[in-house]
């Protein structure tokens, strides 16, 4: 689609509606699955972003607050009408206590 060339894109939004972006680097294929990961730090300093377990970008700008934190799935297209399909095969949430 029209957005980062068809390329995945990951982005962060803090409380005010403020976006920051990261262009992951990997064209999306038709027919194709992936495995996405975020995983987001204890103190929401920074996002790491994953697919297929494979390290593809990090966002440390506009992150929520601790009450707004949360995750959003979904396909968010712009261009074209070929129907587009979203699977969820499993999601998980872990915290890490030292």
């Amino acid at each position: 689609n029209g957005t980062n060339s068809g390329k995945w894109q990951a982005f962060t939004r803090n409380n005010a509606g403020t976006e920051s972006t990261a262009d992951l680097g990997i064209t999306v294929a038709a027919d194709t699955p992936y495995l996405l990961s975020v995983c987001v730090d204890k103190g929401r300093s920074e996002a790491r972003f994953f697919i297929d377990g494979v390290f593809c970008g990090r966002i440390t700008g506009n992150m929520p607050n601790a009450v707004a934190t949360g995750l959003r799935f979904g396909i968010f297209k712009s261009v074209g009408t070929t129907a587009r399909v979203f699977r969820l095969a499993s999601w998980s949430f872990f915290t890490l206590y030292s």
